[in-house]
């Protein structure tokens, strides 16, 4: 059984064109051949969140977790959405302690694949001035993504880490989990997820072979899963001056570690 699985940080605390953006980021998501399973957001503002967001996933079957993701003294949020009929056995959010923007760990345990399934989202501290305090943040994801994953289950997270390549090594464990851009063969032009201006992934457009520019800030890891396809959500959208979001999104489809499709 196949999970399909979507990232996307929003940008939602830009104000310029932000219905516009929100609609398109929207009709990228679900007006897709294969509808998601389950979706991570960050970024997202009241504003979006209920004129836009809440609307059409909820229409597409799909439950918030937290159930009200906008009870946050924070003006923006990160939420998991799981789509039915995906039986979704608890759910939290865990602020991080060291945060003074104030980020949280996003979660939710379901059941997939006769397995207990936990998957993640966060948007880490951000800013070259922030690397203490995020790599930190990082260090307790991967604490958590091992622990639920240590007697067999399986494990994501998702999200905007907003990591440098120097910060890696200072993570540990990091190196202990499968990243889905590098499990799924490190293909430079699907490397940068940050973008330089001009990076544009929309369907029918031929990538140059070289090395994307950009930053890789936004990650997927896991534990006890199969890492069957990797690419990019974004581009340009009709009627916008620009894409929906700084940010391209991800999609990911996963198999339970040592499946083979019949």
């Amino acid at each position: 059984m196949a999970l399909r699985l979507i990232t996307w940080n929003l940008n939602g605390l830009d104000p310029t064109e932000i219905d516009l953006r929100t609609e398109a980021a929207c009709l990228r998501m679900l007006l897709r051949p294969v509808l998601p399973d389950v979706v991570l957001l960050q970024e997202v503002v009241r504003r979006s969140w209920h004129a836009h967001l809440k609307h059409h996933f909820s229409a597409a079957g799909f439950t918030p977790w937290p159930a009200d993701p906008t009870d946050t003294p924070s003006e923006y949020f990160s939420v998991v959405l799981v789509r039915a009929p995906l039986p979704t056995e608890a759910g939290g959010v865990e602020p991080f302690p060291g945060s003074h923007m104030g980020r949280c760990l996003v979660w939710a345990r379901l059941g997939w694949s006769g397995r207990s399934l936990l998957v993640c989202t966060g948007h880490l501290e951000s800013g070259r001035q922030a690397s203490v305090e995020r790599t930190r943040q990082l260090a307790r994801i991967v604490d958590v993504l091992r622990a639920h994953g240590r007697d067999g289950d399986a494990a994501i997270f998702g999200g905007d880490t907003n990591l440098r390549r120097a910060e890696e090594p200072r993570v540990d464990g990091l190196d202990t989990l499968d990243d889905a851009w590098i499990a799924s063969g490190a293909i430079p032009s699907l490397r940068a997820t940050w973008p330089a201006p001009g990076w544009d992934p929309s369907p029918g457009w031929d990538p140059s072979p070289r090395r994307a520019p950009g930053a890789r800030f936004d990650r997927v890891l896991s534990c006890g899963l199969d890492v069957q396809a990797f690419s990019l959500v974004g581009g340009t959208a009709p009627g916008l001056r620009g894409p929906p979001s700084d940010h391209l999104g991800i999609e990911v489809c996963f198999e339970p570690r040592g499946h083979r499709p019949a």
